[in-house]
């Protein structure tokens, strides 16, 4: 699939029900399924009929508990603090709120903050927040709060993954209870997209000891138990400043290989899944208690290579393992044609600073690269990769079919789906990546920047940081883009990383399920969600 005009539709359903939630628009009229609807696949389209989080069940209904399937990405090791290496992402998003979302144009929207403005270099960025907030044990929202989180991330001894990001910020102020002032060491025109991602999720002022295990935050739901590898339940925050929410609870359940997931959901034992091939969805399309939702999105897949570790120290060599790839044939064999293609950018593209480029498959090109770099008879290596997400093992066996072409010889190791991502991730030279979909600026200085840990293919270059540097403080929107274009033209070129593809987002869920919007599920708004027990 070509460039699609896609992340509107998503991106639509989600500012309608921000601005609803504060008082900027009307609540959208738009029912639930009907419940006579037979065809048990949904496609998100540009349609009024597309799911919509205000659906609700019938109104006698009580309020049900959702039961949702969800990897085991750390081993157990899963924090509920946002500063933590190994976050518990998965179940983040019921418990806290940013101080700022996207809107339909994936420009940044008002959620903690009402609004933000700059000087006239973008040093210094004030953000106004809202006054009717409170976190979940009660304490109400103030600007103290914001200043906690940020000087928690920025602290000397921090973990977080926003550390490296957000370094430019010298100074926070809190002229009053609803007012941040952020000065910074050097000027950032797009500083507001920082403070979208889960990864900005604002805790309780001296919370820092506890909130791995409390996860006190502003969100719909609260804590009641956590189990990364059983089951975390949380229970309805009816105190939540956009609204009672749809559930009385939500447990997620930790299952850390993918087929045993869609089993789980076949079999009534869970409500939702996300994150399916089009093969796995194929298996669910005629079973009548489920709705299978495809719709475009930016979550990427790929190959990393530590560019600290031979033979991909060598940047001929990286650029031979990319020119071997037949991009289209691994999206026909991984993703049966669904999504879209990378050509090694992380930034996806529904993004404004989306580079699109070109990436012809010239096996001989990479031979002749590989000569160059001392392998004139090809390559052994080992790629390790895993079951944890479904598209993690065939996409190694894709690659390593093409990669014979080149005359290049690749050793499969597959890892236990719990390990993978603490003892194999950015720990052995080559191995499968992805992850989901981020600003430019963010996602581009937490992969690539220098003391990131997130830099997990080891890229210590100066002329990446000088060229992020430019891009962020460049003020004109026009130029701004421009260095964008300029950082991930040379990125595709240089680093350690094959960004293979986008990949479709297929979600299934129990037909009793209603208010699942098209949106991926680290932005789901899980207040809108409802189901009716049977």
């Amino acid at each position: 699939m070509s460039k699609p005009a896609f992340a509107w539709v998503t991106l639509i359903t989600l500012i309608t029900l921000l601005l609803t939630a504060c008082g900027g628009a009307p609540a959208p009229s738009a029912e639930a399924p009907a419940a006579e609807e037979t065809d048990a696949t949904t496609e998100a389209t540009a349609s009024i009929d597309a799911p919509d989080a205000t659906t609700e069940a019938p109104a006698a209904a009580p309020r049900g508990t959702l039961r949702v399937a969800q990897p085991i990405f750390w081993g157990g090791a899963e924090s509920l603090d946002p500063s933590s290496p190994v976050a518990f992402y998965d179940v983040m998003r019921p418990l806290y709120d940013t101080l700022v979302v996207y809107d339909e144009n994936f420009a940044p929207a008002p959620a903690l903050a009402t609004s933000w403005e700059a000087n006239d270099d973008a040093t210094v960025w004030t953000f106004t927040l809202r006054d009717d907030v409170v976190f979940h044990d009660g304490k109400p929202f103030t600007s103290a709060d914001v200043v906690y989180t940020f000087e928690r991330v920025l602290a000397p001894d921090s973990a977080s993954l926003l550390s490296s990001i957000l370094s430019i910020i010298d100074t926070i102020e809190t002229p009053d209870d609803t007012t941040v002032v952020f000065s910074l060491s050097q000027p950032h025109a797009e500083l507001p997209v920082l403070f979208i991602p889960l990864l900005a999720s604002i805790i309780p002022e001296g919370s820092g000891e506890t909130i791995g295990e409390t996860g006190i935050g502003t969100g719909p739901f609260q804590l009641e138990q956590l189990d990364a590898t059983g089951t975390t339940r949380m229970v309805a925050n009816d105190d939540y400043w956009r609204g009672e929410p749809g559930l009385a609870a939500i447990d997620f359940v930790g299952i850390a290989d993918a087929d045993a997931r869609i089993q789980a959901l076949q079999a009534g034992q869970i409500d939702l899944v996300f994150a399916l091939l089009p093969q796995q969805a194929a298996l669910l399309q005629n079973n009548a208690n489920l709705v299978v939702q495809q719709f475009a999105g930016g979550k990427w897949a790929g190959l990393g290579m530590r560019t600290d570790t031979p033979p991909f120290d060598d940047v001929r060599v990286r650029q031979a393992m990319r020119l071997l790839v037949d991009r289209q044939q691994m999206l026909e064999l991984v993703q049966q044609g669904t999504g879209t293609i990378s050509c090694d950018t992380l930034v996806w593209p529904g993004d404004p600073h989306y580079w699109e480029g070109k990436c012809p498959s010239d096996s001989e090109q990479a031979k002749a690269l590989l000569a160059e770099a001392g392998y004139p008879d090809g390559l052994d290596v080992t790629l390790y990769t895993s079951n944890n997400l479904p598209y993690m093992l065939p996409l190694a066996e894709v690659y390593q079919q093409q990669a014979a072409q080149a005359g290049i010889t690749i050793e499969l190791e597959q890892v236990a789906p719990d390990a993978y991502w603490t003892e194999i991730w950015g720990v052995e030279p080559f191995f499968v990546t992805g992850d989901v979909q981020y600003p430019a600026d963010f996602i581009l200085n937490l992969y690539y920047r220098a003391g990131s840990p997130y830099n997990v293919i080891h890229w210590d270059d100066a002329e990446t940081a000088a060229l992020l540097d430019t891009a962020r403080a460049t003020l004109d929107p026009v130029e701004r883009n421009e260095r964008y274009q300029e950082v991930l033209q040379y990125l595709a070129s240089e680093s350690g990383y094959i960004i293979l593809f986008y990949r479709d987002e297929i979600q299934a869920f129990a037909r009793n399920v209603h208010g699942v919007q098209p949106i991926i599920d680290t932005d789901l708004l899980w207040h809108g969600i409802t189901k009716t027990e049977e």
